[in-house]
């Protein structure tokens, strides 16, 4: 593991190989002070930690931050210690920051080589034919995971779809003639929002075409007499796709 120190006039930057949590990254640079304060050394006032410097190895919380094992905590690889652990070095390290100039450690040139892949072919496809593969499913919900509608259909390849707008929304019915917008707590039910989820579950071996999916995670369970409709929007001039009711 790289730690490091760097100092720029009276602001000492902190990088950190961790996705550092704010009370983490309080007491390390509250430390790194304290320790400079008491050998009156205080030509530093402004202490800067950065998150994701110099490698990664996942988050840094407090110990009682990693006591409670939410996302963090339990991201937090090395066990509780983690931010004490890095504070005594770090905070050992600016003490020792200006006694010595060592020599570089480097090489004097690195060089990478990384794997690449193009995903913009410059092909354009004229016509794809939007169609249903599956009608709409329920799939019931399973251990941590949660009840979904689900939708297969086939359409453009997707480096033709425009990601950066809607491409999902639900409508409703309550007798299949007259559709409207769905709108659950307020929000507009479409995949811009929490519970509609897009995924690219295959494609054509010329990346002619692709075959998504969609899912309404979620959605309500007590409305018998009321009908809904998954509905792809249009993309590059193709028309909408309306899957078959379901309820």
């Amino acid at each position: 593991m790289f730690l490091q120190l760097m100092q720029i006039d009276d602001v000492l930057f902190i990088p950190l190989p961790f996705e550092t949590t704010k009370e983490s990254g309080a007491r390390i640079a509250q430390q790194c002070a304290d320790h400079l304060a008491a050998e009156k050394k205080n030509d530093l006032r402004f202490f800067v930690p950065i998150s994701c410097a110099n490698g990664y190895f996942g988050y840094v919380t407090t110990p009682e931050e990693y006591s409670i094992q939410r996302y963090e905590g339990g991201h937090t690889l090395y066990g509780p210690q983690t931010q004490p652990f890095l504070t005594r070095h770090l905070s050992k390290m600016t003490l020792e920051m200006g006694k010595e100039k060592p020599e570089p450690v480097f090489t004097g040139q690195r060089s990478y080589h990384l794997r690449a892949k193009n995903f913009i072919t410059g092909k354009t496809v004229t016509k794809v034919e939007r169609k249903a593969i599956f009608n709409p499913e329920f799939v019931a919900a399973k251990i941590n995971d949660e009840p979904y509608w689900s939708f297969v259909w086939e359409d453009l390849p997707p480096y033709l779809i425009s990601w950066g707008q809607p491409l999902v929304r639900i409508e409703e019915s309550a007798d299949k003639n007259l559709w409207q917008q769905s709108v659950m707590d307020g929000q507009i039910l479409n995949d811009g929002g929490y519970d509609i989820a897009v995924l690219l579950n295959d494609e054509s071996d010329e990346r002619k075409t692709g075959i998504y999916e969609t899912r309404w995670y979620n959605p309500p369970l007590e409305e018998k007499n009321k009908y809904y409709r998954f509905v792809i929007l249009p993309q590059a001039g193709q028309n909408f796709l309306y899957s078959a009711p379901f309820h």
